[in-house]
């Protein structure tokens, strides 16, 4: 159960960098970053 919430946090992370960097990441430049440390909080 807590493996499944951690690898979805993860992929959504990913997910979330990716489409920023490709769309539209000048505007929403620190967005990405607050997802992936939530990821890495949400990891261990």
């Amino acid at each position: 159960m807590y493996r499944l919430l951690t690898t979805v946090v993860f992929i959504l992370a990913a997910t979330d960098i990716a489409l920023l960097m490709v769309h539209e990441f000048n505007e929403h430049q620190t967005l990405p970053y607050f997802t992936l440390l939530a990821g890495l909080i949400f990891l261990p």
